[in-house]
């Protein structure tokens, strides 16, 4: 259970740091991975879990320290969460095919979880992932909410019933403190 909500944390926290500007977004041609410079940093965040088939009710606080990779075509984001001291990496880059932003995380435990698809509707974003907990289909989805460049509220929600119904499994903030 713990494992999960680290993966909850993550993807809450992670996905609202992805890329550009909504002007990138609405341009193709401006989709490159030096849009993914808004992620560069630490980041500090604080979320509320509540009871869910992946969280337990409680709190919790992350740092998220983001940079380039060696080839400058990928951000990797090492995460701490507490309480619990959970670890996780992410990845993040653009599809050279898809021309589409992506983000893999791998946790202290070595599940790798993709998320599928990011939708970005001018100062919000939105992401889902759909995958299998305990023989159970279970759909993810995380709206970020930017209020400047270094800051944004989160929430993360997650159905039963491939997003027919909702229930709200965590939300919080986050901080950019060194760029």
């Amino acid at each position: 259970m713990k494992a999960s909500l680290g993966r909850v944390v993550l993807w809450a926290f992670l996905a609202a740091t992805i890329g550009s500007e909504a002007a990138a977004a609405a341009n193709p041609a401006a989709r490159t991975p030096l849009a993914l410079d808004r992620l560069i940093g630490t980041w500090r965040g604080r979320s509320e879990t509540f009871a869910s088939p992946l969280t337990q009710p409680g709190q919790s606080t992350a740092v998220n320290v983001c940079q380039w990779s060696p080839s400058h075509r990928f951000v990797t984001c090492d995460q701490t969460i507490e309480p619990g001291g959970h670890h996780d990496l992410a990845v993040y880059g653009l599809g050279a095919k898809s021309g589409t932003y992506f983000y893999c995380e791998v946790d202290a435990t070595a599940q790798a979880c993709c998320v599928d698809r990011l939708v970005i509707k001018g100062s919000t974003w939105f992401y889902r992932s759909t995958f299998e907990y305990k023989g159970q289909p279970l759909t993810l989805r995380t709206w970020n909410r930017f209020s400047s460049a270094d800051h944004y509220m989160f929430a993360a929600e997650i159905s039963r019933d491939h997003g027919r119904h909702w229930q709200m499994m965590s939300r919080g903030a986050a901080t950019r403190v060194h760029g």
